[in-house]
């Protein structure tokens, strides 16, 4: 008989889409997968609790592939008269750097900055995001992004 086991994760809100996947689809490949039950709770508006559970080692297998879903994001800056050549025509510079290491990416301009936290020392403006089992792509993508920089750069000398 194996024992019950329990993992409760709390997470921010406006991350919540990220980490379920489309219609909670990567949640259901982790409940197929490990054989676990994956249930989700509003807290408040900003947080929300994930709860999975199952049998004894499917359990402990279930959270590591969650784990891997969870966000992991870096954040730097990029002065915002480059935005407009890095994302492209109609998004095709960024969706290419997107699509080649499969990740987010996001530049904000001064409001939005101030909206996601940002402050006088803090002038981060451009994000990369990607779930944690992809955390290396994190650095290529940002390298693809200062290259693009650079080129932009060296054309407007």
């Amino acid at each position: 008989m194996s024992t019950l086991v329990k993992f409760q994760i709390e997470a921010s809100a406006e991350r919540r889409d990220f980490i379920t996947g489309k219609k909670n689809g990567k949640f259901n490949t982790i409940s197929k997968t490990a054989k676990v039950d994956i249930k989700t709770e509003n807290l408040n508006d900003h947080s929300f609790l994930i709860e999975l559970s199952g049998a004894g080692h499917t359990a402990v297998q279930g959270a590591v592939l969650l784990s891997g879903e969870l966000p992991a994001e870096i954040s730097f800056f990029i002065p915002q008269q480059y935005h407009k050549e890095i994302i492209g025509v109609r998004g095709s510079h960024v969706q290419t750097i997107m699509n080649k290491f499969d990740v987010y990416i996001h530049c904000a301009d001064r409001d939005e900055q101030v909206h996601r936290g940002g402050y006088f020392e803090n002038e981060d403006n451009t994000y990369i995001q990607c779930p944690a089992k992809n955390l290396p792509k994190l650095a290529l993508a940002k390298a693809g992004i200062m290259d693009l920089v650079a080129d932009i750069v060296s054309l407007i000398q």
